[in-house]
């Protein structure tokens, strides 16, 4: 079951946005452009959407699976251009059809009504993740903390200042 953390509205409005960016990116899309950092941006910038629209990580790891095509080269082979620009288009009209389905589940399960509740009870558990990490960054010391734990960290943070984002939105 879906647990919608914002109106539906705002959800669909969002993928639709998120779509339309998708659509702007392959109809610009030549041999000049630059196809890795905006591919890249917008992949990122997505999978931070489906992690507050979505009650997990799983849709966000998800669609990056989904949209992502292998690349096996060899070092200091050629690159076709064409390929590549193919390639690209590709991935990009992939996404657009996974945020269309998600679009379809919205519309779908999502109640009409925004659902504040989970918003700040999301809030609460992240902050609560955030402390626990803090707690156990300081039993190694700052020298001894792993690498994973400071990651963790930083996308718990991120995802905090997200959801304090959408409900200075609400109000």
């Amino acid at each position: 079951m879906v647990v919608n953390q914002i109106s539906k509205t705002k959800a669909l409005e969002i993928l639709d946005k998120k779509i339309s960016h998708f659509q702007e990116l392959i109809s610009n899309a030549n041999y000049n452009n630059d196809f890795s950092g905006k591919y890249e941006d917008s992949v990122k910038s997505t999978k931070r959407i489906l992690t507050i629209l979505f009650p997990t990580d799983l849709e966000a790891q998800k669609f990056d699976t989904n949209i992502s095509e292998p690349r096996i080269r060899r070092i200091g082979s050629y690159i076709d251009p064409e390929e590549e620009l193919t390639r690209y288009k590709r991935c990009l009209e992939k996404g657009i059809n996974q945020l269309s389905a998600y679009k379809e589940v919205i519309q779908e399960l999502w109640s009409d009504e925004s659902n504040e509740g989970v918003l700040v009870d999301r809030l609460i558990v992240a902050r609560e993740h955030k402390a626990r990490l803090e707690e156990q960054l300081a039993a190694f010391g700052p020298l001894y903390a792993p690498v994973y734990k400071l990651i963790e960290l930083d996308s718990v943070k991120e995802k905090i200042s997200e959801l304090e984002k959408l409900s200075i939105e609400k109000c």
